[in-house]
């Protein structure tokens, strides 16, 4: 691996059907998956794939703690 302390983010949309635009395939190989979506009015992050950790956890955007 040429870059081991390196994060790299990939930001993926969905269609209106629900497929993620681009095929899945990087889904899949990602050590995590943070979906972001509008939960009781609130801009939220959810961690819903995690290899290393906890996944469930809900992230508030607009005040910037966990819930």
């Amino acid at each position: 691996i040429a870059f081991p302390n390196t994060i790299i983010v990939s930001i993926f949309q969905l269609t209106t059907s629900g497929q993620m635009r681009g095929g899945t395939m990087a889904g899949f190989d990602a050590g995590i998956n943070i979906e972001t979506s509008i939960i009781e009015g609130k801009r939220m992050a959810v961690c819903t794939k995690n290899r290393y950790g906890k996944t469930g956890v809900r992230y508030s955007i607009d005040e910037r703690k966990t819930e």
